[in-house]
């Protein structure tokens, strides 16, 4: 579940740049969680395939279609928490 992150910024510098500094701050920390969410997405697409491919050999699958889940769950509450 998608818990919202409050932060609380303290400004000494209350000028142009200084604002922009802090807009540029909070996008970097947004382009970073866009990173982690891309590369939870690719970890999840390999376990896809091994959930697949035990599938296909009869083996137990258990474990790959519950880390597929939770993957699946952590990159959406992530994503929709930057909306």
């Amino acid at each position: 579940m998608a818990v919202p992150v409050e932060l609380e910024i303290f400004m000494k510098d209350l000028t142009k740049a200084g604002l922009q500094s802090v807009g540029k701050n909070v996008d970097d920390v947004e382009n970073q969680t866009q990173k982690l969410i891309d590369a939870l997405k690719l970890v999840r697409a390999e376990q896809i395939k091994q959930l697949e491919a035990n599938k296909q050999a009869g083996k137990n699958y258990t474990q790959e279609a519950a880390n597929v889940q939770a993957l699946k769950g952590k990159s959406n509450g992530w994503k929709y928490g930057m909306i």
